[in-house]
């Protein structure tokens, strides 16, 4: 609107002309989101001091975003933006409200921007003893959420302390902007650590069975297995028969076992002592496992190979997960055992399910520790698991299923469980006249045959010792030469040489970073095996319990 009015007196020979000359309003009605692909709004901006009809340009090298961009960040693009989204050049003022959505992706955490998580006596600085700070972020990106909470391993107080603050502590990673994450602990017993518990567990009787014809002059085994809950005595308690019972005839007698606790303490308790026929427990055996008719079993839990004596026949172990052929039972120094080829017994336990009660409601967890999905298993529940318990992170869980856990503390115990830790692993009895070398396996490994084709569905795990009878090359790929004419690659054995492009952390078998060492770009390391997958990411094994990231090696 024009401010003043204006008078004309029209004449006849002098023509006017009148202007009027208008602003347009000042708007602020621009609402500009920095945002991450997954929907995090890192910054809004409100631009200040433009009008109706106005254009800003908002792109990658304008000078608004280069000027405001939340510090950290660089402009999105390819896969770091929605893939039905376009990112906006520029946007024109108008009389309407309007919010604008700019994608953005972190850059690299630097160094100084990481968090640091420590372990302080409570309402000091004093660390606490047997707990290591460590950092989170530093493998990160800007806007990454990094979270340390009590529940991790990493916290779990050391015998004697307890953790004060063990709630979830949770930081959006920000550039020129270091958290620390402190949790406190204080000691037991205010200051001093408990008494630990010295009460005797009172031996529960159960039953056994023994070989016809065995000689228990000086035995131990038979009567310790008599005991149905010998895994809670105390360590170095002892096992008698007091008088050994007579062997010589079949069927089920009474027989005494002396329990001798570590400071001298005995406890009689009456057992049921079965006698059984010789060949049921693996005697006589001809060796050409013609027990019963083939049927395959898959493992649940890590294997060991045993001998007809009940021992373990090597330091082979057999990934759960294996598919393994069986020729029937055999009852061997009162445990069973599926037969094997070669001379070779699996404990049943590692693959058909043992019947445990839950005493408390409990999840399912994977191989990282972490809970899978929202459903809880109640009180009373009766459950089937595999085996002997296993340790992730620590604590102890039983195997119920591929990848699947439940806490074991979630269990009522039960009478002397299988001591089945789970594997196969060849006796080689037919080359034991033959020089060998035994070797670690770095990787997990199948086993081959002479054409070099998986021999069968058998996984030999990490860290198995096998004997090698030298190396051979089949189809161009170098082998070794194990028992009973299986092969196996001589990648999962010996190290491969290869160059890192960037600089790199080593980290565990979980995923987590190991420490604060940086291998160095353009070092050459050694690498066992193909990649393996953590959590979603490709690493190269380097050594037990070592890991590097894949994508830090140069591609070949």
């Amino acid at each position: 609107m024009p401010k003043d009015s204006v008078t004309l007196e029209l004449t006849q020979d002098t023509p006017h002309q009148v202007i009027f000359y208008y602003t347009a309003n000042a708007v602020a009605n621009v609402t500009i989101n920095f945002t991450t692909k997954n929907g995090t709004i890192i910054k809004s901006d409100v631009p200040q001091g433009h009008h109706t009809g106005d254009t800003l340009q908002i792109g990658a090298g304008s000078s608004y975003f280069t000027t405001t961009k939340p510090n950290g960040f660089r402009y999105a693009s390819g896969t770091e933006v929605p893939s039905d989204y376009t990112q906006p050049t520029s946007v024109t003022y108008s009389g309407d409200s309007q919010t604008v959505i700019i994608y953005v992706a972190g850059e690299s955490v630097g160094a100084g921007d990481t968090v640091k998580v420590v372990h302080y006596m409570d309402g000091t600085t004093k660390p606490v003893p047997g707990l290591t700070d460590y950092v989170l972020g530093a493998d990160g990106h800007y806007g990454d959420t990094v979270t340390a909470s009590g529940d991790d391993a990493a916290q779990k107080a050391p015998f004697g302390y307890k953790l004060v603050n063990p709630a979830t502590q949770t930081y959006v990673l920000t550039k020129g902007a270091p958290r620390t994450f402190i949790f406190y602990y204080t000691k037991n017993g205010g200051g001093s650590l408990p008494e630990p518990d010295r009460t005797p567990k009172l031996p529960i009787p159960g039953e056994v069975d023994i070989p016809q014809g065995t000689d228990l002059s000086g035995d131990t085994t038979y009567a310790g297995d008599a005991i149905t809950n010998k895994d809670q005595m105390p360590d170095g308690t002892k096992y008698s028969w007091q008088p050994a019972p007579d062997t010589s005839k079949k069927g089920k007698q009474e027989g005494t076992v002396v329990v001798t606790y570590p400071d001298g303490t005995k406890v009689s308790v009456n057992v049921t002592v079965n006698i059984v026929d010789k060949d049921a427990n693996g005697n006589g055996n001809n060796g050409n496992n013609n027990h019963g008719e083939a049927k395959e079993e898959v493992l649940k839990h890590n294997a060991y190979l045993y001998g007809q004596d009940g021992k373990r026949a090597n330091k082979a172990v057999l990934k759960a997960g294996s598919t393994v052929t069986t020729y029937g039972l055999v009852v061997i120094n009162g445990r069973k055992f599926f037969t094997l080829d070669n001379d070779y017994y699996l404990a049943t336990g590692n693959a058909v399910a043992r019947t445990r009660k839950l005493k408390h409601n409990a999840y399912i967890y994977n191989k990282y520790g972490q809970r899978v999905g929202k459903k809880v298993f109640k009180t009373g529940q009766s459950m089937a698991t595999y085996g002997t318990v296993v340790t992730i992170r620590g604590k102890k869980y039983y195997t119920i299923d591929h990848n699947h856990f439940m806490k074991a503390n979630n269990f009522t115990k039960i009478a002397y469980p299988d001591l089945a830790n789970s594997e196969l692993s060849p006796n080689a009895k037919q080359d034991s006249d033959k020089a060998f070398t035994v070797k670690a396996l770095q990787h997990n490994a199948y086993l081959y045959n002479k054409e070099g084709k998986r021999a069968n569905k058998v996984i030999l795990n990490l860290n198995s010792k096998v004997k090698t009878y030298g190396t051979t090359t089949i189809n161009g790929r170098k082998f070794y030469v194990a028992a009973n004419d299986y092969y196996i690659a001589a990648g999962n054995i010996d190290a491969t040489k290869r160059k890192l492009t960037h600089n790199a952390y080593i980290y565990s078998q979980y995923g987590n970073r190991i420490g604060r060492k940086v291998v160095k770009q353009h070092q050459v390391v050694g690498t066992y095996g193909d990649p393996v997958g953590i959590r979603g990411k490709s690493y190269y094994i380097i050594g037990s319990g070592r890991y590097l990231k894949r994508a830090n090696f140069e591609t070949r």
